[in-house]
């Protein structure tokens, strides 16, 4: 696997000989059956390198340890502020992905709010506009967020207004640095969805 992505033998030794090396493969050729190119594999790989020399790819894990985590790498990496906060955003990504798929992400088990109604309102998006499954994967992670943020605030999707979705994003589009394009998106599903 790494042969194929990395081009310097310096680079293949140290992948192949760090920590968790068969565990950070699998993960790459799962990537790569999703259709990542190969400047982003190659970037993704450096990043799994740092990921395994701070956590345990073969254990329990859970998301505050992977936050936690993402804190220290966040402190070595030298760039802007925006650029540390994608940065950390990214690591949290592909660690929780990976330990998701290696079967050793530990995550509470919660019931989801208006999940009937999600599963229905996906199905829908499947059957009726096509859409695709790696769309459909972050259509539920995003539509079970707000979901979640909705059901503090309303019994039922019915007493659901423009305000709640306006609310939704000034409230978390601010804690989590969403940008227009991320938040005029979002918008759009929510709306869909209600």
């Amino acid at each position: 696997m790494f042969n194929e992505l990395l081009s310097r033998q310096f680079h293949i030794l140290r992948h192949r000989s760090g920590p968790y090396s068969e565990e950070r493969q699998r993960y790459l050729s799962f990537l790569i059956e999703e259709g990542r190119s190969r400047k982003t594999l190659q970037d993704i790989c450096g990043l799994l390198y740092s990921i395994a020399q701070v956590l345990p790819l073969d254990g329990p894990i859970t998301i505050p340890q992977i936050e936690a985590a993402a804190d220290e790498y966040e402190k070595t990496r030298r760039c802007s502020g925006r650029s540390l906060h994608a940065a950390k955003r990214w690591f949290v990504y592909h660690a929780t992905k990976c330990l998701r798929l290696l079967g050793c992400l530990h995550e509470p088990v919660t019931e989801q709010a208006f999940g009937l109604e999600l599963e229905a309102f996906l199905t829908f998006e499947v059957r009726e506009r096509g859409l695709a499954p790696a769309t459909i994967s972050n259509r539920r992670r995003s539509l079970s967020a707000f979901l979640m943020w909705l059901a503090a605030k309303v019994e039922t999707l019915k007493e659901v207004t423009p305000d709640h979705i306006a609310r939704y994003f000034v409230t978390i589009g601010t804690q989590r640095r969403w940008k227009r394009t991320t938040i005029l998106d979002g918008c759009g599903q929510e709306q869909r969805m209600v």
